[in-house]
């Protein structure tokens, strides 16, 4: 059967997992985050670690806002997602 969705890219795969990630990182649970996950986080902005624990950056917070905002309405594997680059300072339209 073939399905109409593409397989999740590396960088949706980030945005779909960070507020799971930050549950995981409150919990003190950073064994049960994916490989490689938190040093892409970091590469990418989203989170800071300055020695006192990680924590979201300016980015990582609107990128978090703006994908619980977006997931009331639409999965990350919908069509529309795929083709957007996703910058989190401009309003996601829902499809």
């Amino acid at each position: 059967m073939n399905s109409l969705f593409f397989p999740l890219s590396r960088h949706q795969q980030l945005l779909h997992s960070l507020p799971h990630t930050m549950e995981k990182i409150q919990k003190g649970e950073l064994d049960q985050i994916p490989s490689g996950f938190l040093a892409d986080y970091l590469a990418l902005h989203w989170l800071i670690d300055r020695g006192q624990g990680l924590r979201l950056t300016a980015t990582g917070e609107a990128t978090c806002q703006k994908l619980k905002q977006f997931k009331l309405g639409v999965s990350l594997r919908h069509p529309v997602w795929h083709a957007t680059i996703f910058d989190p300072k401009k309003p996601l339209e829902q499809a």
